[in-house]
């Protein structure tokens, strides 16, 4: 993996104020804490347009929470810290968790220790998502073990996520872009860094995910189980052409050193992977194996038998850089591409252009500086700008 976890440390430990409710809409700038591990720092039960900029929030719960129907929620510039519930069995707090919102914005943010954003439920109305220029440091499905530590069984964990979609139909307009995702081996525990389950956009208007970075995505404890995919651009079960994954576009992004597979399509229609770097040397340090024996670079996959040519259809993998290698994985004399690609069924339509690398630490490194300089040519700011 990069021979460094690059970490921006953002605390400030300023006057903290109780947990505030939101009912009316507006700019808000605070610092709010929560000591519960029951009670949101802030709570949002307006549908008007509500901004939180420019403030701090921490605690052992959602930091900051609607379940107002048609919310319409922006968090920009601002910080969050999670903190073990110590309560046996609870995860650790979302950044932001959003239910049945019409619009979700988040940019420019930190946040650190926490189980990443989620945008769910069954809103009916037209919804659109802008997720850019955020730093997530350390996702964290851990359960607590209720004493200020974590369980020690590691298939114990809840699937978190930076971001997930989960049933946010045929958006009006969806952007996730240039965020930075890092999590450390050994010291949380996220599933997909992105996430896109029984959600997307339209014909007209896609979502779209392009030049994020993900570096590192393990276990609880390495060498555990793990399902874990760097980035998700089509996933759930439902097998009607309404409902399931559909009108995805990812490219430019950066994956490197995840355990388990690079980026993938697992369900849905009319999603695309084009010109993403998937790689990863499969070792975390010198020595010690990140990877499981079925690690896979890039995979597109009807993994749950939805039905060919109504609802899985459309989906295509072109131009990609792939280079993963699994450590635990005997690679075949004279094949040392097996661990880039898994497709099913075998070399589907729309795959085209891809080329395969062997996975080595070096090339990581390179991949990672590469995705620094678009950012510098960009003149893009990843984080607060405080």
């Amino acid at each position: 993996m990069p021979a460094s976890i690059s970490h921006i440390e953002y605390w400030l430990d300023p006057t903290w104020s109780a947990p505030i409710t939101i009912s009316s809409g507006g700019t808000y700038t605070g610092n709010w804490a929560s000591t519960s591990a029951t009670t949101p720092a802030v709570t949002i039960t307006t549908s008007a347009p509500v901004t939180i900029q420019n403030s701090n929030v921490k605690g052992p719960y959602q930091l900051i929470y609607t379940s107002n129907v048609g919310a319409n929620l922006t968090v920009t510039n601002s910080k969050g810290y999670g903190q073990n519930p110590n309560v046996s069995g609870q995860v650790m707090p979302r950044f932001i968790y959003a239910y049945n919102v019409k619009s979700l914005t988040a940019t420019n943010n930190y946040m650190e220790a926490t189980a990443g954003i989620i945008m769910t439920g069954n809103y009916t109305g037209s919804q659109t998502a802008t997720i850019e220029n955020n730093y997530a440091f350390n996702i964290d499905g851990r359960l607590s073990d209720g004493v200020g530590g974590y369980s020690g069984t590691p298939t114990l964990s809840q699937l978190v996520q930076f971001i997930q979609l989960n049933n946010v139909l045929a958006m009006s307009s969806g952007t996730i872009s240039w965020n930075k995702i890092v999590n450390v081996p050994n010291e949380c525990r996220p599933e997909d860094s992105i996430s896109v389950f029984e959600s997307g956009g339209t014909s007209g208007n896609p979502l779209l995910i392009y030049d994020n970075y993900v570096q590192g995505g393990y276990p609880t404890v390495l060498g555990g189980t793990y399902t874990g995919t760097g980035i998700t651009c089509g996933d759930g079960s439902a097998n009607t052409p309404t409902t399931c994954a559909a009108y995805v576009s990812a490219y430019n992004n950066v994956v490197l050193n995840y355990a388990n597979a690079g980026m993938a399509i697992y369900a849905g229609h009319d999603i695309s992977m084009t010109n993403n770097h998937l790689y990863s040397c499969g070792y975390v340090g010198v020595n010690t194996p990140a990877s499981n024996p079925n690690a896979t670079g890039h995979i597109l996959w009807n993994l749950y038998n939805e039905t060919a040519g109504t609802v899985f259809f459309n989906n295509t993998a072109t131009g990609n850089d792939i280079g993963w290698y699994s450590a635990n994985y005997a690679v075949p004399s004279g094949d040392p591409t097996t661990r880039d690609y898994y497709y099913s069924p075998a070399y589907p339509a729309g795959v085209t252009g891809n080329t395969w690398h062997t996975g080595t630490q070096a090339e990581e490194q390179a991949e990672s500086a590469w995705w620094y300089s678009q950012v510098s040519l960009n003149g893009i700011n990843i984080g607060p700008n405080w």
